[in-house]
């Protein structure tokens, strides 16, 4: 029979004895999007100043919104991305979540070698949104009040593949004002840290059952900081720019290049290491936009016209504006331009500090105590 006393026991007292790895650290990193000058009282403003339309009618936020419905659907074409229709999850099971259906496809592009965009989930959530009432009278202009209103709206989910966060989404609303949501997780960011430095560990679904080196892995988790979540961020661009980079270095290539000599080039403006998986993944998104073409009966690959134009085009901004203006404010340059670079230089930090700009958001992120047991078994929380 159970004692009074037993009756009250908690988690801690539980596990008490029997803890073999206490970490404390990141766990789900929430961040939220907005638009600052799209909240009510500034939808007026926005339609009419910033996109210049005489009458601030609720009209055109749907065609923003129907835009950007079809920008997703050619998006998906052109990548041959997975779209998942999910209705409300079961929330009695534990296999029902979101992250449960995509995880085929992020095990899969882990596989390959493949980061970016591996599904998007399409469902719909309740969302505070814009809605609009006309406040003329009868035979009178009209005259639009905006206000916020909880409905029922469509949703897009961005699963992405990154290489240091490993799974995480983009969570983007087609209503006005078009709130998102990022989704990132510090676990397994440091997971994907410690498996780099040769740290042996035994993981759980989401944190750690043990690690001998426990003190360098709660130095990993302790590093996790903004600047971190920003490269996440900023990863897809500076691809995009090493492979433009890369094929204006392949112009004069008369034979064709092939994946391993493309390859080195883009690992050469990256600074990093480039797999073989993901040159494979770009060159077939090179092909599907008509940039390259494969050459018959061979793995080698050519330019197209389009493609020389777009690598020509790259050069010439290196070369002819990217790379002079870096060293204009220097000799040999012209004192001329050296002094109108000058004055702008001036003009720009005049502006910045007197401009009223809002004081740029910091992410603030809560370590969570994580305490394991090899005893109990750690069931996660329910997630997206």
């Amino acid at each position: 029979m159970l004692r009074r006393w037993e009756a009250w026991r908690n988690i801690n007292d539980v596990l008490e004895g029997h803890v073999a790895l206490e970490i404390e650290c990141v766990d789900r990193l929430y961040l939220n999007a907005y638009l600052p000058t799209m909240q009510v009282g500034q939808v007026v403003r926005f339609l009419r100043g910033h996109l210049g339309f005489e009458i601030p009618s609720p009209a055109l936020l749907a065609k923003i919104g129907n835009r950007f419905r079809r920008e997703v659907s050619a998006f998906v074409r052109e990548r041959e991305i997975p779209v998942l229709r999910l209705r409300k999850p079961d929330r009695s099971r534990w296999d029902d979540r979101k992250l449960d259906h995509v995880r085929p496809y992020l095990d899969r592009a882990e596989r390959e070698g493949r980061f970016g965009v591996v599904a998007i989930v399409a469902c719909q959530e309740f969302q505070w949104v814009l809605s609009a009432r006309d406040r003329a009278g009868y035979a009178k202009a009209a005259s639009f009040e905006y206000f916020r209103v909880e409905r029922r709206v469509g949703i897009y989910y961005f699963y992405i593949l990154d290489p240091d966060f490993g799974a995480g989404f983009i969570k983007l609303c087609t209503y006005a004002p078009w709130p998102g949501k990022v989704w990132l997780n510090g676990h397994e960011w440091v997971k994907r840290q410690a498996r780099r430095e040769g740290i042996p560990f035994t993981a759980l679904h989401n944190g750690f059952a043990s690690c001998e080196a426990a003190a360098r892995l709660q130095e990993l988790c302790d590093s996790l900081d903004p600047g971190d979540v920003q490269a996440f961020f900023d990863r897809g661009d500076s691809r995009a720019m090493a492979l433009a980079g890369a094929l204006s270095r392949v112009l004069q290539a008369l034979t064709g290049f092939t994946n391993k000599s493309l390859r080195a080039l883009v690992a050469d403006h990256l600074g990093q290491r480039y797999t073989q998986s993901q040159m494979r993944y770009d060159l077939r998104r090179l092909r599907l936009h008509g940039l390259i073409q494969r050459l018959p009966r061979s793995n080698t690959y050519q330019l197209t016209s389009e493609g020389i134009r777009v690598a020509v085009f790259y050069t010439k901004l290196q070369n002819r504006l990217l790379r002079p203006l870096l060293d204009a404010n220097k000799p040999p340059a012209r004192i001329e331009i050296r002094r109108a670079l000058t004055t702008l230089e001036h003009a720009m930090n005049e502006y910045v500090q007197n401009a009223p700009l809002a004081p740029a958001p910091q992410l603030h992120a809560f370590p969570g105590r994580s305490r394991t047991s090899p005893l109990v078994r750690s069931a996660s929380p329910m997630s997206e």
